[in-house]
């Protein structure tokens, strides 16, 4: 019976380890891109279409959208921000999606004025 109580505890021990550290999952640098531009994409999409007056769960139901997306919990992405913080790499992280964000903006831009002069 003894055994079977510590066998038990270890077990429940190791399980909570495990529970405790299932937010540390290192997002691949290429998805933190795409996860930071979804985001982005997120708060300008609040900040054009809704007022910033609105309840606090508008904003957190974007999030938990871009979250499920990208199969990440919120906890997940802020360990990756710290993490990859460390080394420096988020820096690097954010000028590809910087970068990725404004050729998007000019190919959007180029369809509206081709869709302005086709008027």
């Amino acid at each position: 019976m003894r055994n079977i109580v510590l066998g038990l505890l270890f077990l429940s021990a190791f399980s909570c380890k495990n529970a405790q550290d299932s937010y540390k999952k290192v997002i691949p640098e290429h998805e933190m891109q795409e996860l930071l531009i979804d985001l982005h994409l997120s708060d300008a999409t609040i900040r054009t279409y809704i007022n910033y007056n609105k309840p606090v769960y508008v904003q957190k139901a974007f999030y938990d959208s871009v979250f499920t997306k990208h199969k990440v919990t919120e906890k997940q992405f802020l360990w990756n921000i710290m993490h990859y913080s460390k080394d420096k790499k988020i820096c690097d992280i954010y000028e590809k999606a910087i970068s990725e964000l404004t050729s998007k903006k000019a190919v959007y831009e180029q369809k509206i004025i081709r869709e302005k002069v086709g008027k």
